[in-house]
Parts: C-alpha cells; structure tokens; sequence
C-alpha cells in the first residue's frame, strides 16, 4: 500500500488500517547456555549494546538486548512455566523489534532440556506407556504429582506442569532441591519420547517424530531456536542470527567420551549445528573460533581478548545491515510535514487504543440496548434534515462501567451504520471517525494540546489549512478554529447537495480526565458545541456528571438534558476483568488458594482490586509487587521496560550475587513472567516510537498508590528516584564536582592546558552573534518531554524542576521540536498550578506572549526568549541568565541564516496581577509564608479556625484543630531562622541526597494566632499539630509575634499588657505593663533586639529585648492601628485611625514624614524587602503602594471591589504580592522594575546609562553647551520618548537615532549594539536623520525648523542650517561628504555646506508634500514616500522629491546648462520611490497598485511593473545584479528574462576616479511590498515578476534588499520582520518584535538591521547569523562635477578666504590631494591615523600638536596655541602648494570657535594684494572647470535657478 493511502487510512479513522504506531525498537532476544557463552553475553550487554544505541540515538531508535540468565543464581530450564514465559518473550520481541530480534549462541554445551509447562493429554497417556514399557522406576507417581490435568475452553483437556516448591529463586538451597527432582522427570520424558520416537519413525510418521523431538528432547537454546524460526517474517531474509563457536584444540572428541549420554548430546549439538546452517542464509550465520583454554573465555588472555574483538565487530556489522535493511524496507514517513505526521502519530495512537479495547470488550455491547440506543440517536441525528440541528451526546458512567468500550464499539459499528444502512438516500457516504482517549497520552492529557490536534485533524479531513497563516495556539483562538470547522463541514454539506457529504464522527472518552490550563475562555471544555449540524455527530464520555465538569452553565444545561446525557450505571467490564485475573492467579497456584479472603459477588471495586494485588503477592513476593506497582502507579503515561530495570535491576553487584525479587530486585526473566502474569491489569502501547507498560485502568492505579505509597513522604522520594531516572548526567556532574575537590591541583592544570588550547583556537571561531558557550547540559529526548518533568514536580523539588526542565531552554527547545508550543504552554501551566515562582512566572509570560509567534514558527524561541528575559537577567538571579546564555549559544551554533535580536526593547513578560482565586467565603485574616507557596487565612464563616491554603493551585491543604472557642483577632507566621538554613545546608552538602522536604516545614516554622477566647495557639507546621496554648492575657489579644529566633511569643491584648512566653516551655519570660490602653501592634526587627508595641493610647514604645528596658517612647496625635518595621531596621511606620501613615526613624524615633495619598481606614500593611516601599490595603477595596522615601503614592493596585483588603503580604525578595479582599485572592508582581517601560538595553552591556542613568545635560536651549554643541561624550542618554527616525552608516557599524525628546543618539552597532554618543541641542522633536556617506558626521532636522550637522569623533556640533520656514521633513547627505540638501513640511529644497552652513542653493515652487509623523531614512537603494522626501543621485546632479500628491519632481542640481524640472507622475498618490545604484532610473510606486521605472535623465518611462493587488507600500532595489535566479516550477517557460542567470558585479568606483556607465547595465533586482501583505520580486528590465513573496499577515511597511541582491528583508504592520531568499522567493527567517514596525535600516549583507518601532523608545538592532548574503563595501566619496567654492553664490569677497578653504575639510582625500607631496610618509602616516575618522578641527588641532617628532608640539601647551600653530601650518603647506610666500596675520587671531569646519573667520585688510591674486586664482580655476564641463558634455549657460 502506498504511504498516502496509509496516511489517509488512519487520518479517516479507519479501524482496519494497516498502519499503526511502530516502535522504534531494536529489542533482540539472546539465546545461549548459561555458563557455556557467559563472556560472549556480556559483551552484547555491557559493549555492544552502549556502541549501537548511541550510533542509532539520532534516529530515535532504542537498542535492547535481552539476555535470560543475566543475574540469575540458577538454570532458568528448571522452571517450565517460566520457559514457556521466555518463548512468549521471544514473539514480543518479533513483534516489535527493527532488523533482527533473535540471536543464537552457540558453543561446546547443549544441554539442558526444559520441562514442557503444558503436555496435550494423549501424550501424556503415550508418555506414562512409555515408562512402564522401559521400567523406568516412580514414573507414575512423579508424572501424577506434578503435572495436574485441566480442562480446555472447547472441553479438551491437557496437562499443566505445577510451579516448582519450594520456589528455586528463592535460594540456592531450594533451586538444588528442585533440580533434583527436575532430573528425575525429564529422565523420564525423554526416555518415553525417544522410545514413541523411535515407534513412530518405524511407523513412518515423521511429523509426530519431529513434534515429540521438539518438545521432550531438545535443548532450551533449540527450542527457542524453533521458535524463532517459525515466526520469522521471511524464509529467505529471516531477522534471525546465529554465532558458532568453535574451540581449537579443544576437549577431548566425543569417542574419547566415557558417558553414552554425553555422546548422544554431542549428536544432538551436532545436529543442532547442521541444522541452523541448513536453516538460515550464510550472511546469517557467523562462524568464530577461539582457542581452547580450560575455564572457558578469559577476556584477559591476549588471545581471547582477540576472538572478543573480531566477535564485537563481526556482530555490530551483522547487525547494522540487518537494521539498515529493516529501516529502508519499512521507513517512516518523517519526511512529511511535521504538522500533519503528528496528528498521523497521535490518531494512529488512538486508533490502537481502540482496536485493544474492541479485542478485551470481546464484543461484550454487540446487541445490546445501550449500543442500540445510541445507533438510534445517532443515525436519526444524521439522517435529519439539512437544516435540523442536534446536541451531542453525553455517556455516563462510574469508573470500570465500560465506557471506553462503549465508545470504541460506537466508532466499529459506525461504519455498518451509516454506510450501508438502507434508509440513508446515499449509501456509500464516506465515514471520518476521530478518536481521542484522553489522558491517554500527554498531547490528550490538556484541553488545549486536544483542542489544537483536533482542529489540526479537522481541518485536514475537510481539505482547509492544518496550520493557518494566523494561527495561534492561545485557548481563545482554538476555541474559534474548532467553532469555525464545525460550520465549514455544515456549508460544505449544504453547497453540494448532489453528493453525500462526508459524516464527521467525533468519538472523545472521559472529558473528566482532561486538565484544565489558565486561559481567558470562560470554562476549560468550552470548546464543546452545543448544536451541530446532521453532517457532524459528537459522543462523549465522562465519569463526572455534567454539572460537575468544567462546562459553561449553557452547555451544563444542554448536556444534562434527557436526548443528550446517556447512564450507564454498572461497573461490569471492569469486574470481570478483575475476577479473570483471580482466576488466573488460581490457574498458575493450580489449586491453591489465591487468597485468604474468598471474593464476595457484591464486593466493591477497590476491594477487588486490592484482592487482585494480594493474591499477585502470594504468587511472586510482596517486595517484588509493592516494587513494581508502586512504579506503575506513580507514572504519568507509562515506563519502558529499559527503564523499569534500571529501577529494579542494580548493576553494582558481585558476579556471584544473584537478583532476588525478595529483595524488589528483577532480572529480564523475572520481569518477564511478572509482567505476562500481570497482563490482565496492564496495558502495553506505543508511545512516541517507545513500548510504555501502565496499569489498564485508572482506579487500578488509585488503589495500588494506596496500598503501596500510602505517605505523603513514600511518594515524593519515588518521584525523586524516576526523576533521577531521566536526569542522571546531572547527578553525575554533581558527583564529579564533590570528586575534584580531592585533587583541585591536577584539574587546575588540566584547566589551565584547556584554556590555552580554547585560546589557540580562539581566533579561528567564526564570528557568531554572542560568541557564547552553553554548559555541557542533559541531551532531551522525547521521554524527558513527556514524563521527567512530572516526577519533579511532584517530588516537591522545585530547585531541579526549574534547573532541569521548565526553565531550562535546552528543555523549552525540546519541548517546541518534539511536541508543539501548546503542550509546552500547558506544562508551564500545570508547573504554575504547583509552584509560585518568579523564574517560572517569567519563563510562562514570554512563552504565552510569543505564542502566536511560535506557533507559525518555533525556531524563533531562542530569539523570543532573549527578546522577553534578557532586561529582567539582571536581577533575577543565575537561572534566567544561564537560561538566556543557552538561548545565545543555540544561536551561536544555528547554521542556517537567522533573526537574532542584539539589543532588548520589551517590557518584562509579567503582568501586573500574576493570577487570583476565590475563597468559598470572605477573608477576614491572612498571613503568607516568606516564599507565598502557602497562605493561612480565617475566613468570616469560620472565625475560629485558620485554614492553610496552596497560593499556587488554589487549594485547602489543612485546618487547624482544635479551634479557638473565640473568633480569632490576630495571626502569624513565623519564618524559619536563617542560621537554621545554614547549617541545614551546610549538612545537606555533606549527607548523602534523599528527597526533598515539604515547602511549607522549609518555609515557615510556627503559626501563631491569637483570639477573643484571650488565648494565643501555637502549631507546630512540620507536623501541623498543635504545639502549645497560652493563656496568660485576661481581655481578647489583639496582637502577637514571634522574637528571638523563634524562642519567644510576643503578644498584646485588650488589658493594655504586652507578654512574653517561652516556646520551648511555656513559661512567662515577662509581661509588659506600660501602655494605659490595649496594645493593638507588636512588632520585632530582623535582628531580633527590638521590640516595638504601639497602643491605643498613642503611644509607640520600643522596648530592648537582651533586658526588657524601654528605649524610647514616640507620641502621636491618634490611635495606633498598626505598625510595621522595614527589614533594614531603619523606619517604622505606624497607622493610626485617622488614616494617617506616619514614618518615623527607629533608632531615634523622629519623624521623617507622612506619606500621602490614602483615602480610606488601613485594614492591613506590609513593608518590602527592599525597604523602600509599603503596601497597605484599605477599606475601599484597594491596595496602596507607597514610596517611603519620596513619601508619596508610586501605584494603586485594584483588585477587590467594594470589600476590605484584609491582608497585605509581600514575598520573599520582592517578587509577588499577595493581598485578600472579601472572598478573592490576588498575587501581583511587586518587583520595582516590573511593568516600567524598557529603553532599549544592549545584551551583554550593561553601562550606567544603558540601564537607565539620566545623567548628562539636558536639551535645553538656555544651557551653553546645547547652544554650542560642546555636550561631553560621557552624557549618554537612552531615548525616554518614541523614537521618529534611524538610519545606519554605509559600513554598517553605526546607527544614529531621533527622537520626540529632542536627543539624537549614536549607536555602535559592529559588536554589542551600545550608545556611542548622545547629541543635545535641538529644541523641538528630532524629524530626520541622515549618516554622511564618509562616516565622518551625521545630519539631524527637526521640528525647530533647522537641520544640525554632528561631528561623530566627540560628538559635537559643526554647523547648524537656519533658513527653513517649516518643519524639516528630508536630508540627504551628498556622495561628496561636502554638501547637505534639506527640504521641509513647506516644499522648499535648500542645499548646504556642511563645514560652514553656507546656504549654496534654494529651490522654491515645489508642491508641499505629506510628510508621515515618523520619517525613517532607509538603507542606501531605499527610499520610502512619504517617510523621505528626497533623494539626492550619487552624481550630486539631480534630486529627487516626492510632493505628496500623484507627481514626483527631478531637480537639477547644477547651473551648467539651461535644463527644466521634470515631473513624472502616476494615476494616484505616489507612496515611495527609490533611486538605483547607477542613479540612472527612480521606481515610483503608487496607490495605484503599480510602480514604474523612469530616467533621471528627461524624465522618460522605461518600464511599468504590474502584479500587486493594492497599494504599493514600499520598494527596494539592489545595488549589484542578483545571482542566477532558480527558476518558478509554476511559471510558464519564456517569462524569465535573459541575463538573469549571470553575476555581473559592479566594482565599486576608487575614491575620486570618475568612471563612465557602462551602456548595457546589467539587471537590477527591484523589490516591492504592498498593503496586499506580499512582496513581488521584479525585473527592471523586462518588468517581469520573478517572485512573489507570501508570509507576512498584514500590509508591509518597509522593505531593504542586500547589496547583491540575494536576500530581501520587511517589516510589517504584523510586528514582524522576515528575511527572504529572492532567488528561490522562500522565506529564510523571521523575528516577531511585537510592535508594528514603521521602518527599518540594514548593512550592505543584512548583517545589522536597525529597526523603528512604532510608539518605541527603544532601538532594536537584529543581527542575521549566517547570512547568505555578500557583504559590498560602498563608496565613501564621489568627487563632485563641481568644486563647492564654484556652487557658491556670486557674493562680496570675504577677506583671508584662502584661511577658509584650508579649514573646510580634513578627510583624507583633501590631505592627500593638497599636502600629501609635501610631507614625509612617517607624518602623513602619523597624521592620517589620527584623523582619517575625524571631522572635527579641533580634535585635529590637539593631535597634530602630538604628533611625534613635531616641533610644534614642543613649543605651545594649551588649545588656543594648538589651534593657531595649526593653522600657520596649514598655511606653510598651502604657500608651497601654491609656490608662493605665507600670508600675513593678524597680532590677534580669533579663536572663538574651534567645532569641525566651522567658519572661523580670520579677517584682514580687504585692500591687500593678497585678495586681487586670489581673485585672479579663482577666475583660472573657473576657466579650466569650464573647459572640464565641457569635454564631459555638461551644459553651461544662464539658469533660472535661484542662488542665495
């Protein structure tokens, strides 16, 4: 059959599917005599075993060799029962196993025989005839006494052989016993067969000869030879080997043999021998020969050593053909998608399920009135009207009532019922039957992972998206998706009303056993519909009533109707089986009682069961049992046979120490038996490629925990040892960490050659975007996905369980790739239902918030977790760090190309209510433990009795008794003493590991409560008992704590009396006499000396507890309520009843304030950790945060409408608060940090500004330096307002930012993303920014109507453009570095100098354009309308300039030639444009849906691309020509335009080299985005679409495309950046940011992409690791058509203009052009070191004043002296470049300003000579431009333009 149709078979849910769940399993039955080949067995166990499990661990397949006689102290022949249990093993293991499942060695030995465990009874008569004809003596009796006669189900009978007594596992003593005895018997059988043998050979009768020699005459290793062989899949390739051995010079020949039985048993090896080469094929036979030595196979003999070596090879090769062959004859189909092989998986899974309830049900509910029942509702429901709608049906029934039978006999009989049923029009509708037995398998374990597979399942059978584009796995979404199929079957049903439509059958059994998961849907079954369509039938089943599932009231209403809930009331399937069992227990005792208790007809469940359990103890061993079913019994799914004997067969034990189930020790024989003597209460089934062993029923499990795990403590520390199961690499690493300490020097060395090996190779590691390490951690399998985690959680071990698994990422990896996110979303949950953490809380909050994004791509993890933990890492302790460094390793490693976030810009994943519950009543007291894992409450219903409750779960854990006779007034906890942890860890350090203890006894030592009864209790919270009453107060107490360590109960009542008791014996230490009315607040401080009362009689007294003296008295205007003391010691508050909190010192007790902002009476009050802030609840139902030390109200937290906050309680370290108002409990995140906005912290750099310093100067425009533009370096300041523009250098290592808070910011962005500097001046919103193409500067405009240049060395201000009208909506730096071109909101274009803020040209007449609110510049080759304006080409002749309407205006730059603006335009708006490399072409696009090439030159269309659907967004072109593009398979032939398949690269043109066009340009790639959500690869050329790019759920709002054209990067309004392949038109990678993205900027390779966040102040740069693109280094510098000085306007001449022009520029192509000839190579060297990356000349003027070897340097000291020695130098080298004398200068030269091409203006007398020859220069200069323009064919004459 074909993989499809296979496929198909089992997704339809047909139960005759030839396909079901394969283990992936080598399991391989040895077969050889037990002292004969015992090294050899050792060998496939211990060596061969360990080599083949981990070659094939990557293929998920599990290697096993069973071997009978591994620790077994005697013959394993001796027993027959158990013999035939080996041959049961040997089917199992054929049954399952890949390539081979049956090895056979054979040596020198043959024998021993086994006693047949069943005899038919016509031989037993032939066999007893026999005996008396030879005269073998006791024959009779022996045959008689242990072969017992029983009946046969079609009324035969046989023989059975009786279990041996006494048992020979039992001792060696017994098993010699036995054997006796054993000898004796078969002497007989074999004599008698050999004797019928020879009878029916004369008689010719070979084949009862050949039956008889096969039962009573061969050897145990022949038999189970035979055995093999006849159920071997094939004749000829029969997965079968078998090893010879053969000694040289050997033992004596069998003539030499002085026993005739020995000589017969020679005979029959030999024939035994002949036999296995005549049966099997030579490439299944292995013949080895090893030298003869006496004491058989000595692994330390050289010689022996190796035959081991040639035996290991000879069978590791045998074996991995055999498997190779097995795998390519049966593959699996994992080379479909992922998505629909896991629904294949679990409905497979299922299917099976079902198939083995239908074979135990043995048609029990054929015929019946229940199953006719349901046909009836179901065949009417569908055979109903197309507009008739039913409910879905409901069975009923107690545990053990049959009703996964039931549903599994609905789902066989459906086919017969709806296909061939006469009534139905149609009779051949197709039938879809899904199948769910929940709880089953862990993905049916939660609602939400069944959800998810049924949509999945669902959508695939109705030919609709398994996965849709916006799927996400949230509950809500589900919940819609599942709604949305059922009404997708009803409208397929009703649009093809000529063909039956197809019958959904959903079949679910027990709803009860789903586990809820948190979710914002009303109830967790929710999902259910309540009205269906004909087409669409639903049964279910549930063990609960419908009122008592989780259902909404609608649906409780609808189920729990008549024609819809079935009962059945019985628990007969169940019983029966039960009673089976009993009878097969009886059957093996043969005879003998089963128990001591005969079963009564009316017995319970439970007690049967436990009948069952005892009478399974009498046959093997209460240890061996108890063993057993307590494993059973605390797993989730199941556990593999591997893995219950490495539980219960240790391997530390002598060779001569046999396993004894006596001592719950099992061998694979014993395991063996046991577990076929159990089949009845097991169930054996594949699970994730493994064969899983679980109890068959539910209540099975129950009464076995019961009986076998009756502690609370018993549990956990089973848990903790199948927790150590899956986790003993870490265990190992923890045992090698205690060894090294023994030997610290030698690993120190080791270390130290380590790292100088890790160094040597330092340098060859490829750069990755962390360069992290991961610690060596477990390897996750799928097992640790689905069972590891749950034996941690419930061992209570909440340190492992966070280490090793939930927030581990190697496990959050594990659990994404094997399973989905919705089942790592519902083991995050069900972790949360038990632990109250804070690493959890995180590690839950980023995966809910990335789980749309994983859900569509879980390669993302790594990224999302950086994304979500990395701002919190910091001060959440090692575990989420270590768990990020993980996450960057992964990332480091991935070698495919992938989005990896750099820099961090979301707020922490926590909200600000963590979760809440409801209490049955309200609350009038609470008090939580210091870790919030549990919470003591006292409720208005029960005032007298505390209740401890799990703040997790929301659970009643316990109530205090006895009770108070009075309601109680006061209570707390008291925390265990921290020199107890100490040395409790201390000595858990040094003890050997056992299991964990309980939170709670870890958490809190005492709770103390005090009531109107004037008692105070005391209970003891490791035993939860009551430790001791007090009753020394004569008025209700109102008050108490605990003091000195937990030694001391304080406490204070209504007699205005504070006491003091000893907790150790009850005594009064003191009472406290002080107060003149009742003492309302004790309180003691963290150090234990202080104690501070507060009473009604205003008064604060603080007492000193070493002597019980007053210290001080503080006196206040009201009241006192309560008080509390910070944990430092350092204040005390105190509320009093005029809701008034005051804040006092503690040490001398005066007031610092009153903090303010309560509007209601306290109710309770807490200070926090940190000391700084209070919680306090009050009667308006609202929680009060206060900051102390400012005294004011920082937050209000409103939880608990119109009820009192009755309590007030923050966790350990500030992590959660807890409060409790009325009758609901509330925890929220309390960490100061939680819930600020994030501003963009860099990962792995951490500076005092990156995390939040808002050092530096402010933007002010009164203060000096923002006027000047003197602010220092150091002031870095992170953007605290959106951020409005970005744009990133050429090289790609810079990035410079805007903001709506008036900075502009300097990123490096090579290494780790950081602020290189903060730039303040501007006094208005920052609307553009711009990178200079050299590097050197940045230019910035604003909303203040100027554009601002910025010297990037020191970050300061070189000029400043004033002129504009409006706001500056465009810059544009010129390729020369020289000239800016600004235009703003008004269409006015001005270009300027950039050295001096020369305005050199004004261009007036535009059209006004529309300018976005947040403009972002792009990478170079994009150009985005309306968020740029303007582009200038990279000849610095045109410019380019969208005017927001449908035109676009191309302005000439230059006064050469008369030349008019050309306008090109399309039908609408023109939303982007975008100028290629060659500044040949500008691509519009436009709402008109298409974009169109246009010349630069004249404005002529050269091509219109056609194919999006709406608007064009955004568009991108490439700056070299694309590589060869793979060809569409869909697009028809001839489309692909010619000249696509070369790489034609462009060299980049040398500084100052001007090169000519070429005249045929080679292909540009174009890419587009539009708000149809696709981007569109193009041709420019032939304006052919190459591909369309799909993924992106929303419009697109930028697109950039790497240098050569390779990849594309957008970004969308759907959060979301994707990287594609433009060749193949794939997507490579994508990265959801969570925010819609406006813009971004990348390098020439994409290895850098700054991106623009909407409403973001944060800068998110992403790094592409791995990507595909070659990175293009692009021109820095494009020499002008024309010199600045010849743009200038006609003007006055300004004295000393030749000072000027040396101060215009110092980049390195004017030194080298003007002075490099001048000056020596070690200057220029020196020089240009210093100032290639410069552009400030006042840094110039410090650094050549150092230049080495300088005189200068030697002869000035300050700056003004640098600057003015600079400048003569300068003037010295310009008089040799002009061959002629210096000029001379003023006595008093300026030097005012020093900024980098400032216009320091050095004036002389306008009537020297020296400003006619200048003159006379500059005109010989314009003469030979001239001439220059026109050999190039540059056009002169007059122009219109205006020159200001």
């Amino acid at each position: 059959m074909e993989v499809e149709e296979m496929l198909q078979e089992v997704l339809r849910g047909s139960l005759k599917a030839s396909r079901w769940p394969a283990a992936r399993v080598v399991k391989i039955f040895v077969a050889s005599t037990r002292n004969d080949l015992a090294e050899e067995r050792r060998q496939l166990l211990e060596v061969i075993g360990p080599e083949l499990q981990a070659e094939y661990e990557h293929k998920g397949l599990e290697v096993e060799f069973v071997d009978m006689h591994y620790g077994v102290g005697y013959d394993i022949t001796l027993d027959g029962q158990l013999f035939a249990d080996h041959l049961h093993e040997i089917s199992e293991c054929r049954r399952y196993s890949k390539g081979c499942f049956f090895i056979c060695l054979v040596g020198d030995e043959y024998l021993p025989r086994p006693l047949p465990a069943k005899i038919l009874s016509s031989d037993m008569v032939a066999l007893k005839g026999a005996a008396k004809e030879l005269s073998l003596p006791n024959a009779e009796e022996l045959l008689s006494t242990w072969y017992i006669p029983k009946a046969t189900e079609d009324g035969g009978e046989y023989y059975q052989l009786r279990r041996p007594k006494p048992d020979p596992e039992v001792s060696d003593e017994m098993a010699a016993e036995w054997t006796e005895i054993k000898e004796s018997i078969e002497n007989i059988l074999v004599s008698g067969a050999k004797h019928l043998i020879e009878k029916a050979e004369q008689q010719q009768d070979t084949k009862t000869a050949n039956i008889l020699r096969h039962t009573f005459v061969h050897s145990a290793v022949e038999q189970q030879f035979s055995h093999a062989t006849s159920i071997s899949p094939s004749a000829t390739k029969p997965a079968i080997l078998a090893v010879v051995r053969d000694f040289e010079n050997g033992p004596p020949s069998p003539a030499d043999e002085p026993n005739s039985l020995q000589k017969a048993n020679r005979a029959l090896l030999k024939s035994f021998r002949d036999r296995i080469g005549a049966t099997l094929p030579s490439e299944n036979r292995l013949y080895l020969t090893a030298k003869w030595k006496s004491g058989g196979i000595d692994p330390e003999s050289e010689e022996h050593e190796l035959y081991l070596y040639r035996f290991r090879c000879s069978i590791k090769e045998h074996l991995r053909v055999m498997i190779s062959k097995a795998l390519d004859e049966d593959p699996d189909m994992k080379g479909r998608n992922k998505t629909i092989m896991e629904v294949f998986e679990e409905a497979a899974c299922h299917l099976a399920m079902c198939r083995e309830h239908l074979k135990d049900s043995n048609g029990r509910w054929t015929g019946t009135p229940e199953l006719e029942h349901l046909k009836a509702a179901l065949v009417g429901a569908a055979n109903a009207g197309p507009t008739v709608r039913h409910a879905p049906i409901l069975i009923h029934g107690p545990p053990g009532s049959g009703k996964s039978s039931l549903l599994s006999s609905v789902a066989q009989a459906a086919e017969e019922w709806f296909a061939n049923d006469e009534s139905t029009p149609q009779p051949h509708r197709q039938l879809l039957r899904v199948v769910r037995f929940c709880g089953n398998t862990p993905r049916s374990a939660y609602s939400l992972e069944v959800l998810r597979l049924l949509c999945q399942h669902l959508a695939i059978l109705l030919h609709t998206e398994f996965l849709p584009k916006d799927a996400s796995f949230d509950p809500l979404y589900l919940n819609t998706w599942f709604q949305s199929l059922v009404r997708r079957a009803e409208t397929a049903a009703q649009t093809q009303p000529q063909w039956p439509p197809p019958l959904l059958l959903v079949l679910i059994d027990d709803l009860h056993g789903l586990q809820p998961t948190e979710s914002d849907i009303v109830a967790a079954l929710s999902w259910l519909p309540i009205s269906l369509p004909p087409n669409v039938l639903l049964v279910a089943t549930s063990a609960l009533h419908p009122d008592a599932l989780k259902l909404t009231p609608v649906q409780k209403e609808k189920l729990g109707a008549p024609d819809s809930l079935f009962t059945l009331s019985s628990s007969t399937p169940l019983k029966l089986r039960l009673l089976s069992f009993l009878d097969l227990i009886k059957n093996k005792n043969l005879g003998e009682p089963a128990c001591n208790d005969e079963v009564e007809e009316g017995e319970s469940m439970e007690k049967l069961t436990l009948a069952c359990l005892h009478a399974l103890e009498q046959l093997v061993c209460r240890p061996a049992v108890a063993r057993l079913a307590s494993l059973l019994s605390a797993t989730q799914f199941g556990l593999t046979e591997t893995e219950i004997l490495e539980l219960t067969m240790p391997t530390n034990r002598g060779e001569d120490d046999p396993l004894r189930l006596a001592n719950a020790n099992f061998t694979f024989s014993s395991l063996c038996s046991v577990r076929r003597t159990m089949s009845l209460l097991l169930k054996e089934r594949v699970q994730s490629g493994r064969i899983v062993i679980g109890w068959r029923h539910q209540l099975i499990s129950e009464v076995s925990s019961r009986r076998y795990l009756a502690t609370p403590e018993s549990q956990k520390a089973l848990h903790a040892e199948l927790a150590a199961l899956f986790f003993q690499e870490d265990d190992d690493d923890e045992d090698d960490e205690e060894d090294g300490d023994d030997d610290e020097d030698g690993e120190e060395e080791k270390k130290e050659k380590k790292d100088q090996e890790e160094g040597d190779e330092e340098g060859k590691r490829k750069e990755t975007p962390f360069q992290a390490t991961a610690a060596p951690d477990v390897t996750y399998s799928t097992r640790h996905v689905e069972e590891s985690w749950i034996h941690l959680l419930k061992a209570d071990d909440a340190d492992r369980l966070k280490k090793l698994t939930v927030c581990n990422f190697d496990f959050l990896l594990a659990t994404v790739q094997t399973a989905s996110i919705s089942y790592l979303r519902c083991v995050l949950e069900h972790a949360r239902c038990h632990h109250l953490d804070r690493h959890l809380e995180l590690v839950y909050g980023a995966v809910r918030k990335s789980s749309d994004v994983l859900s569509r791509d879980p390669l993302q993890l790594a990224s999302q977790i950086i994304c979500w933990l990395r701002p919190v890492a910091e001060g959440s302790g090692d575990l989420v760090g270590a768990m990020i460094m993980s996450a960057m390793a992964w990332c480091d490693g991935y070698s495919e190309p992938l989005l990896v976030p750099l820099t961090s810009w979301l707020q922490p994943p926590l909200p600000l209510q963590i979760k809440g519950f409801q209490m049955p009543s309200p609350v009038r007291l609470m008090e939580a433990t210091p870790s919030g894992q549990h919470i003591v409450i006292v409720s208005w219903a029960s005032p007298n009795e505390p209740q401890l409750w799990s703040t997790p779960s929301g659970t009643l854990v316990h109530s205090f008794r006895p009770v108070h006779s009075g309601p109680i007034v006061c209570l707390s906890l008291c925390p265990v003493v921290q020199s107890t942890q100490d040395s409790e860890s201390t000595s858990a350090a040094n003890a050997p590991p056992s299991p964990p203890t309980s939170s709670l006894s870890s958490d809190a030592q005492y709770l103390i409560t005090g009531s109107e009864d004037t008692s105070v209790m005391v209970w003891d919270l490791s035993t939860l008992r009551l430790k001791l009453r007090i009753m020394e107060h004569i008025a209700p107490v109102l008050c108490v704590t605990s003091a000195l360590g937990n030694t001391v109960v304080a406490s204070g009542g209504e007699d205005s009396r504070v006491i003091l008791t000893s907790l150790v014996t009850g005594e009064v230490i003191m009472k406290i006499d002080h107060h003149r009315g009742p003492v309302t607040a004790v309180a003691v401080n963290s150090s234990d000396d202080v104690l501070v009362s507060g009473s009604s009689d205003s008064t604060i007294c603080i007492w000193s507890l070493d002597d019980f003296t007053l210290l001080n008295t503080i006196q206040l205007q009201a009241p006192i309520a309560r008080v509390c003391i910070s944990p430092n010691s350092s204040f005390l508050l105190a509320a009093t009843d005029q809701h008034r909190l005051c804040l006092r010192s503690l040490a001398t007790g005066s007031q610092i304030h009153y903090l303010k902002g309560l509007k209601a009476d306290v109710c309770s009050m807490s200070i926090a950790q940190d000391s700084q802030r209070a919680a306090v609840g009050s009667s308006d139902g609202r929680v009060y945060v206060f900051d102390m030390l400012g005294g004011c109200l920082s937050r209000t937290l409103s939880s608990h409408p119109a009820a009192p906050v009755t309590g007030v309680c923050p966790t350990a370290h500030d992590d959660f608060l807890l409060s409790a108002g009325g009758n609901k409990m509330s925890v929220w995140s309390f960490r100061p940090r939680d819930g600020l906005p994030n501003m963009g912290t860099p990962l792995g750099v951490f500076s005092a500004a990156a995390r939040g310093g808002l050092g530096g100067v402010a933007a002010d425009p009164e203060n000096q330096n923002a006027r000047t533009g003197k602010a220092a370096m150091a002031a870095q300041r992170p953007h605290d307002a959106p951020i409005t523009c970005v744009d990133i250098s050429r090289d790609g290592t810079m990035a410079v930012t805007g903001s709506v808070d008036c900075l502009v910011n300097v990123w490096s962005v090579r290494t780790t993303p950081e602020v290189h500097c903060t730039l303040e001046g501007h006094t208005a919103p920052v609307s553009v920014v711009a990178f200079a193409p050299s590097g050197l500067f940045a230019v910035s405009g604003s909303e203040d109507r100027t554009a601002r240049v910025w010297g990037l060395t020191l970050g300061l201000l070189v000029s400043c453009f004033r002129g504009h009208g409006s706001t500056i909506t465009s810059v544009a730096v010129m390729m020369d570095s020289r000239r800016v071109a600004t235009s703003d909101r008004s269409g006015v274009l001005m270009v300027w100098a950039a050295d001096s803020g020369a305005l050199l040209l004004s261009l007036t007449g535009m059209v006004p354009g529309v300018t976005s609110p947040n403009p972002v510049p792009s990478a170079p080759g994009v150009t985005n309308v309306p968020k740029l304006q303007l582009a200038v080409t990279s000849d610095m002749r045109y410019a380019v300039s969208g005017s927001g309407d449908n035109s676009l205006r191309i302005s000439r730059l230059t006064k050469e030639k008369e030349e008019r603006d050309v306008t090109v335009s399309h039908s609408e708006e023109i939303t982007c444009f975008v100028l290629t490399a060659d500044s040949r072409h500008v691509i519009t696009g436009s709402k008109d849906a298409s974009l169109k090439v246009w010349q630069v030159a004249g404005g002529k269309l050269a091509q219109v691309l056609v194919g999006h659907s709406d608007h064009v967004t955004c568009v991108a072109v490439s700056i070299q020509p694309p590589p060869s593009l793979v060809p569409d398979p869909n697009r028809p032939p001839g489309l692909l335009p010619r000249g696509l398949t070369t790489n034609i690269p462009v060299a980049p043109a040398a500084i100052g080299e001007k090169v000519a066009p070429p005249e045929a340009p080679p292909p540009v790639l174009v890419v587009s985005g539009a708000r149809d959500a696709s981007l569109i690869v193009w041709d420019m050329a032939t304006g052919a679409d190459l591909r369309t790019l799909s993924g992106h759920l929303a419009f697109i709002t930028c697109v950039a495309v790497a240098a050569d054209g390779t990849i594309a990067v957008s970004g969308s309004e759907d959060k979301s950046v994707m990287v594609w392949d433009t060749r193949r038109g794939l997507p490579l990678s994508s990265l959801s940011m969570h925010a819609p993205i406006l813009g971004l900027c990348m390098s020439t390779d994409a290895a850098r992409i700054v991106l623009h966040l909407q409403d973001c102040a944060a800068v998110p740069v992403a790094c592409l690791h791995n990507t595909p693109a070659t990175y293009v280094k692009l021109p820095a510098y494009v020499q002008p058509a024309k010199e600045i000085e010849d743009l200038r306007p006609s003007a006055p001449k300004r004295p000393m203009r030749r000072l000027l022009k040396k101060e215009v520029s110092l980049d390195t192509y004017t030194w080298q052009k003007k002075y490099g000839h001048l000056t020596s190579s070690a200057m220029v060297a020196a020089v240009e070191e210093r100032l290639k990356r410069r552009f400030s000349v006042s840094a110039s003027m410090e650094e050549i004043s150092k230049i080495p070897g300088s005189t200068i340097g030697s002869q000035i000291c300050g700056p003004e002296q640098a600057a003015l020695a600079q400048s003569q130098h300068f003037e010295h080298l310009q008089a040799l470049w002009n061959k002629r004398s210096p000029p001379r200068r003023r006595q008093n030269p300026s030097l005012s300003k020093q900024n980098s091409c400032s216009s320091r203006r050095d004036s002389a007398d306008p009537g020297e000579d020296d400003g006619m020859e200048e003159e006379d220069e500059e005109a010989a200069e314009a003469e030979e431009a001239e001439k220059n323009n026109k050999r190039q064919g540059i056009p002169t004459g007059p122009s219109d333009r205006v020159y200001v």
